[in-house]
């Protein structure tokens, strides 16, 4: 792995019915692993930098819970909440580029061709570039395992996520 690439964390399941009560307690045992692994700054992520910057996020079930409520997917018709769609949310560490990490999770969706995830990037410098301690990256991956319990998972350079065209 390149030293100088960022880092994602990568875990997805299929189909698993939670309400937003159980896809906030999941995220909180989620979030208390990464707080041990060192990612402890949140913040909602907005349209500009200064906006998201004004928005920090610390972790706790009623904080979860009440973005969890935000992340839903709304019918564009009557707005009404689409259930089986499950929640979402993101967020990001705030600072430079080089040495941010951010979340985005999608939970509980019950629909066969959609599937639900828990993504974590890490930046490629800094304090957070855990690809320099492999061992803490794979403690934290684990513990995700065990709070999320999904049924794929993977560490990888993100340049490998990346298309690349000829």
């Amino acid at each position: 792995m390149n030293p100088l690439t960022p880092v994602i964390i990568a875990l997805y399941w299929e189909q698993r019915a939670a309400s937003v009560e159980e896809a906030a307690q999941q995220l909180l045992v989620a979030f208390h692993a990464l707080e041990d692994a060192g990612l402890e700054r949140w913040f909602q992520k907005a349209r500009a930098r200064r906006d998201a910057e004004s928005t920090a996020f610390t972790p706790s079930a009623d904080t979860i819970l009440a973005l969890l409520r935000n992340g839903v997917n709304r019918r564009d018709i009557d707005r009404s909440i689409i259930a089986e769609l499950g929640f979402s949310m993101s967020l990001w560490s705030g600072g430079q580029d080089e040495a941010a990490y951010s979340l985005s999770t999608h939970i509980g969706c019950v629909l066969p061709h959609v599937g639900n995830n828990f993504i974590v990037q890490l930046p490629a410098t800094g304090p957070f570039a855990l690809q320099t301690d492999l061992e803490k990256t794979n403690l934290l991956f684990h513990r995700l395992i065990q709070a999320l319990r999904p049924k794929q998972g993977i560490v990888c350079a993100a340049e490998a996520t990346s298309p690349r065209f000829q």
